[in-house]
């Protein structure tokens, strides 16, 4: 009997040590309160006024369960809130803090899997009740756009949906729509049809299930899931950032390991990003706490792993926050979703508060001509808390329209500029503005934000124009999502910045098989160069056009289904009438659009505004400004990847729109975000290359990143 009673301590001792090693810091989380319901797949976590707020999630069926609750860590208590409407309750949807209200945008309804909805449910938190919001439109056609596991954000006061699945969760992952609402807009006549806007960029990979956040006045897409209900879903370590002041993504080191499921335990404090659980390898739910800094590696940003915050079980679908300095989990399901918890648990941290106003970039360059009023626009930001300030501005022309004064949050505030031109001469000015923390606590250290104005000559006047044609042209300006035909809806993608909103006539295309000498003719004011957009399928250029010279580094995007860009071509003429021939007059072949023509005021700025210079800076400020038209010249670059999707094999890829004879790094990387290949190459002296990759093997099947780094960019491409 003694023997079985040392073997039976033994054993229990064995399996006490096992459990310390397997959760070595199981007791420094704290058991708190159950909470009412069991509850699993919780969406993202709400905080107002130190309270934690957890609405509907999945029962142990996967049922939605339409109530929801509250918990104040001050007096450890649960208390139920208002339920949604039974036939309402929803899951995977959006959730967003905005006031005093809580926003539930999209998502499934339902018992598991139900099918996704596009409506919106506002909870407000003053009166406990809940009301319908906008629906989700698509802006292309105006009908209903089911969306769900999606990354949903706001930032400023506008809301962004990106990534997700879309109608439905099978093998429909979605890279078409970056949506944003304006809230105010919405909010000051919510009985019209929601003004839904996707002119943004898209997430550059598709995936469902990712986790999004703002931080520091960007936007932060974190780990995710390739398919969901079909096919066996795949969880990805792809993480990217985007930056509004220059509407871009960019890759960002990946996770420690893949992850999803966790869009309700991610959130940003002390200037990181903290994510906890989800679903891991194979789909496997974890207990590891990653945490993400962006300024490591000297901004290029770093994940680690942090063991003392290991879960005290394997969770996903939680919830998790940070008040004041204890981390407060609760719910989320052990194991699976199928395993709903209703426990909640608590930690203290080490806080390192960041007391500090910001804007997401440092510079914004502005254009127009003298006399003008220009419109531009910034965020302004915290990374801890929020702060009243004030706005100043150093130069006349630059004043401050929209939120002047106001309080910074970490979401973010709109910041809106104004450039009155009148008075001054062609050339490039600089300003900059300044915002400083007001009032009472804590100090916060001030921002500032440089803006770069280049002020060219009056605007060209154009004018009789005419054709032979019996079809219409019209005057119009050239920007993106511009009509460039009369008589098509193909609309111009992308437009190199020394042309936006410069004069464009219309053509139909179904002039494109002209062959006349003489098509139209318009007047112009003053000494121009005129553009041509002309169809890059082409050959050999019509008589009129072959004399004239092809751009190195820009194109027009346009949104035909066969081709995505036009070449440009340009002559310089004086004021007076311009005389243009037919799309195929002789010997033209190849060209099966039309083209369309863009006028911009031949530009002096560059002579005038070093005139009265001391000569021994007149260089540098010529080479300064040069600097400055070259890139211009040069932001819009292209990388394309064909045959695209590829065997595996051979992959061919081409770039446009580099500086010239500059050097790029192409990488080729895998599901994880490892390099698979790394080639070396230089552009010719048109800023382009080409360039045919022979793997060695076939590579599996899969989603792969093909990414072109150089001096002047980092684009990439989905393979």
């Amino acid at each position: 009997m003694r023997i079985n009673a040392n073997i039976y301590w033994i054993k229990c001792f064995t399996i006490l040590m096992l459990s310390h090693i397997a959760h070595p810091t199981f007791s420094q989380w704290v058991k708190k309160s159950d909470a009412l319901k069991y509850r699993s797949e919780l969406s993202q976590t709400i905080v107002y006024k130190n309270k934690v707020y957890a609405f509907i999630g999945f029962d142990s069926l996967r049922n939605t369960i339409a109530s929801s609750e509250v918990y104040d860590p001050a007096t450890n208590t649960w208390k139920g809130l208002a339920s949604i409407p039974s036939n309402a309750a929803m899951t995977h949807q959006g959730t967003l803090l905005i006031d005093n209200t809580v926003w539930h945008i999209g998502g499934r309804v339902g018992k598991n899997p139900g099918p996704l909805t596009s409506a919106t449910w506002i909870y407000n938190i003053s009166t406990n009740a809940w009301s319908r919001g906008p629906d989700i439109l698509d802006p292309a056609t105006g009908k209903l756009l089911p969306i769900a596991g999606a990354g949903v954000v706001l930032l400023g006061r506008v809301i962004h949906i990106f990534g997700g699945f879309t109608p439905t969760a099978c093998t429909n992952d979605q890279d078409k729509y970056h949506l944003t609402l304006d809230v105010d807009s919405w909010l000051s006549n919510p009985s019209s049809a929601p003004q839904w806007k996707n002119t943004l960029q898209p997430l550059p990979l598709k995936r469902n299930h990712l986790s999004g956040v703002v931080l520091g006045g960007k936007i932060y897409a974190l780990g995710g899931q390739l398919d969901h209900d079909c096919n066996g879903a795949i969880e990805i370590a792809y993480c990217h950032v985007y930056n509004p002041a220059i509407n871009t993504w960019t890759q960002l080191p990946s996770l420690p390991s893949v992850r999803s499921h966790a869009e309700g335990s991610t959130f940003a404090v002390d200037g990181k990003i903290y994510m906890l659980g989800g679903q891991g390898v194979n789909g496997a739910s974890t207990d590891k706490v990653g945490i993400f800094d962006p300024a490591a590696n000297n901004g290029a940003g770093k994940w680690t792993e942090n063991t003392a915050l290991t879960l005290p079980y394997i969770n996903e679908g939680l919830s998790a926050s940070v008040i004041g300095t204890n981390i407060i989990i609760h719910h989320g399901g052990r194991s699976s979703s199928r395993y709903p918890q209703k426990t909640t648990y608590a930690q203290t941290i080490v806080r390192h508060p960041i007391y500090k106003l910001g804007f997401p970039a440092e510079c914004l360059s502005l254009s127009g001509a003298p006399g003008n009023i220009i419109k531009g626009n910034t965020w302004l930001f915290t990374i801890d808390s929020s702060k009243t300030y004030t706005t100043s501005s150093n130069a006349k022309w630059l004043t401050v329209s929209k939120n002047a004064s106001g309080t910074a949050t970490q979401n973010a505030i709109d910041i809106g500029l104004t450039i009155n031109t009148k008075g001054l001469s062609a050339g490039i000015y600089n300003a900059t503005v300044t915002a400083t923390g007001t009032g009472s606590g804590t100090a916060f250290s001030s921002a500032t934000f440089c803006v770069r104005l280049s002020v060219a000559k009056r605007l060209l006047t154009v004018n009789n124009i005419a054709s032979t044609s019996a079809r219409g042209y019209t005057l119009s300006k050239i920007a993106a999502d511009t009509f460039v035909y009369t008589d098509r809806t193909y609309q111009a993608t992308s437009v190199p910045a020394s042309l936006n909103n410069m004069p464009l006539i219309r053509t139909p295309n179904d002039d494109k098989y002209n062959t006349s000498s003489t098509l139209l003719s318009f007047g112009i004011d003053d000494s121009a160069t005129v553009y041509v957009a002309y169809d890059p399928r082409s050959s050999t250029l019509p008589a009129w056009l072959s004399t004239w010279q092809k751009t190195s580094s820009q194109i027009i995007g346009v949104n035909d289904s066969k081709i995505t860009y036009m070449d440009l071509y340009y002559k310089n003429y004086s004021a007076g009438t311009v005389t243009l021939g037919g799309n195929l007059q002789s010997p033209a072949k190849g060209a099966s659009n039309n083209y369309f023509v863009i006028i911009q005021a031949l530009d002096t700025s560059l002579q005038n505004s070093v005139s009265n210079t001391n000569p021994a800076n007149q260089l540098e400020t010529i080479n300064s400004q040069a600097r400055t038209v070259l890139a211009l010249h040069n932001e819009h670059k292209t990388l394309r990847v064909y045959p695209n999707p590829n065997s595996g094999e051979n992959i061919s890829i081409e770039g446009k729109n580099f500086l010239v004879h500059e050097a790029v790094t192409i990488f080729i990387k895998g599901e994880y975000g490892n390099t698979l290949k790394l080639i070396k190459l230089q552009t010719d002296d048109k800023g382009t290359f080409k360039k045919n990759i022979l793997m060695g093997h076939h590579l599996s099947r899969g989603i792969y990143i093909i990414k072109a780094t150089s001096g002047s960019t980092n684009i990439q491409q989905k393979l």
